[in-house]
């Protein structure tokens, strides 16, 4: 009884327990009811989003979400600022290509006229689009535009590479170097290297071309000019101040050596028929000269050609006999040295047009082979004279 007697006592204290709590959950769900009745249900929804709104902005506090915002923002930043960068940058390009096409492009292009050239240079405005700018242009020929490469298949179809010839491709290459020199800041302390400028180039445009390079000597730090043209670089010395120009000559005199030399350009540019040399040269090609007269050529040639190579050694009035003897006793490292045997045949073989005939010397008679034969060796032991 007495066990019963103490359930029963906690049960009732339990029991109270459980009065309180429901009487104090009673109390709640009536004022959760009054809250409820007093609310539109209409408004439920916004207020969802409202406390929606309210808990994820709660949740932008938390220090990874802070953390994450902070970087996204300094990205936005970079990436505007690199907008920006662009945008400078595009606007100095576009200034560039602005300065190409109309500056650089319209002396180009004036060049052209100057040149009469029948095509001129029609720019087009960049194109950024891709990895890399990039800017076009065409050629226009008679107002007809030719794009500079064929595209495709068409291989046949009008470009740079079929429509000019060598003669405009020549010209367009001189536009393009005199526009750049003319556009060049810096061409005072610049040496500017022409490299046969007058290839493939008419009797007009030889004389403009002499001009423009006279031009480029007045203001350029030192002016090269590479030449296998007697004629253009005898044009080029009388219209250009001659006290600063020095002129050389690369030129054989032996097998396998090449000597540079100083060149006389206007003693060494007579005019054609006067020239010995030319002479030996234009019967090389075919025309009819007379034999013995070329035969008896070969020494003199080869005596002009030594005694301008090396007036110290040989002297001005030094005969090929003279000539053979001095290179005889010359030092073995002389440039010459290597041209002696051949030099011996030579007198040997042009010798009968020089003295009497010898009964039974084997170079008595003139054979055209035999000459043409010798008169290319002279001429490959005196290139450059």
């Amino acid at each position: 009884m007495e066990r019963i007697g103490a359930a029963i006592d906690a049960w009732t204290s339990a029991r109270a327990v459980i009065e309180s709590a429901n009487a104090t959950l009673g109390e709640y769900n009536r004022k959760v009811d009054t809250v409820k009745a007093m609310v539109d249900a209409g408004q439920l929804e916004n207020l969802t989003n409202e406390l929606k709104t309210l808990q994820a902005r709660k949740h932008s506090f938390e220090a990874e979400i802070i953390m994450k915002v902070t970087d996204l923002q300094s990205k936005k930043q970079r990436k505007r600022e690199i907008a920006k960068e662009k945008a400078e940058l595009r606007d100095e390009l576009t200034a560039h290509g602005k300065t190409i096409t109309e500056n650089l492009g319209k002396t180009i292009n004036s060049y052209l006229v100057l040149l009469n050239a029948g095509f001129r240079i029609d720019y087009k405005e960049p194109d950024y689009r891709g990895k890399e700018p990039a800017a076009s242009y065409q050629i226009l020929i008679n107002e007809v535009p030719v794009s500079p490469r064929a595209n495709g298949d068409s291989t046949g179809a009008p470009s740079f590479r079929n429509t000019l010839s060598a003669g405009d491709k020549s010209v367009l290459a001189l536009a393009l170097f005199l526009a750049q020199c003319n556009a060049d800041p810096d061409l005072g302390e610049t040496i500017i290297v022409l490299d046969d400028p007058f290839t493939s180039l008419d009797n007009f445009r030889r004389q403009f071309t002499a001009i423009e390079i006279r031009r480029v000597c007045d203001r350029a730090k030192q002016t090269i000019v590479l030449s296998h043209d007697k004629g253009f670089l005898r044009l080029l010395w009388d219209k250009i101040d001659q006290k600063p120009i020095r002129s050389f000559a690369l030129q054989t005199g032996a097998p396998g050596v090449t000597t540079i030399t100083p060149y006389d350009i206007p003693g060494s540019t007579q005019p054609r028929h006067v020239s010995e040399r030319m002479k030996i040269e234009e019967f090389i090609e075919g025309e009819p000269h007379e034999l013995s007269y070329i035969r008896s050529r070969l020494r003199t040639v080869c005596e002009d050609f030594y005694r301008k190579a090396d007036p110290g050694l040989f002297g001005e009035a030094a005969t090929l006999d003279q000539i053979i003897r001095t290179l005889n006793d010359a030092h073995d490292d002389h440039p010459f040295k290597g041209a002696l045997e051949d030099l011996k045949d030579i007198i040997a073989y042009s010798r009968v047009e020089n003295h009497a005939e010898i009964d039974g010397d084997p170079y008595g008679d003139t054979s055209p082979d035999e000459l043409k034969g010798f008169c290319s060796l002279v001429l490959g032991l005196t290139r450059g004279m």
